[in-house]
């Protein structure tokens, strides 16, 4: 199963066996050899694993219990969030291709004492492992809101946009809040993120989960050999959707 594919089948597993991942697969994770498709290619990150029992009972009380825990690190720059977030959610399609089950975890942090790389911050963890429970689920039971909610149409959308839309309707978000709203054209996507208290994420979260959404639209793109840009309209920073501010913009090209 490709990470594409992976899109339509993946759910987060939160309950895993004892079972040894293969090493070609742990070594992959953490060198990916300019594989995945950055955001930001300009922000440097870097994965380490770690294993369950690198960690106190005490930083594991109350998170998903898995054999190993993937952690991210990103130079402290402008989308250091939103690349780091697009590049686990591809890492975490890769694994679920293997049958690797994942979990994200926006508390945990790395085992006492683990050494941060130069020049970077900790960003987000990822619990992952062998499943007891299944696997896979079919999209259609995907506890996602239809894109009837998620979207303003503006206009009817080409084929390639009505895609993206449904990767991204699929993408995890914390809590599930799905904190985005899409304005639609043609060929034109533009993506506002939500200020209601209640859903609005937690601090880093809703840049994170924003580049968990955009990771889902560039694997698409790729999949169908869509030609995407993305950009930011400094004039619809100025325009509003009650609740929702303005993040940015993806533009299928002709």
């Amino acid at each position: 199963m490709t990470p594409f594919e992976a899109i339509f089948n993946r759910k987060s597993i939160r309950h895993y066996r004892k079972e040894a991942v293969p090493d070609n697969i742990l070594e992959k994770i953490q060198d990916f050899d300019g594989e995945l498709l950055p955001m930001f290619p300009y922000v440097k990150t870097v994965t380490k694993v770690f294993r369950e029992e690198e960690f106190s009972h005490k930083e594991l009380m109350f998170q998903v219990r898995a054999p190993y825990y993937l952690a991210i690190y990103a130079q402290e720059l402008e989308g250091c969030q939103e690349n780091a977030g697009n590049m686990m959610q591809q890492i975490a399609l890769y694994l679920h291709g293997r049958g690797v089950g994942s979990c994200f975890l926006g508390l945990l942090k790395p085992p006492k004492g683990a050494e941060c790389p130069e020049g970077m911050k900790f960003i987000i963890m990822l619990a992952f492992g062998y499943p007891k429970e299944e696997l896979n689920r079919d999209c259609s039971r995907a506890d996602r809101l239809p894109l009837e909610k998620l979207c303003v149409f503006k206009q009817e959308p080409l084929k390639a946009t009505s895609q993206l839309l449904e990767a991204a309707r699929l993408a995890p978000s914390s809590m599930n809040s799905q904190p985005w709203k899409f304005v639609v054209y043609r060929n034109r996507i533009h993506i506002f993120v939500s200020e209601k208290r209640a859903l609005k994420p937690v601090g880093k979260w809703s840049s994170i989960n924003m580049g968990i959404m955009m990771a889902n639209i560039l694997l698409t793109a790729e999949e169908y050999w869509i030609d995407v840009v993305m950009t930011r309209s400094e004039n619809l920073a100025e325009k509003t959707i009650p609740h929702y501010s303005y993040t940015g913009s993806v533009l299928v090209k002709p």
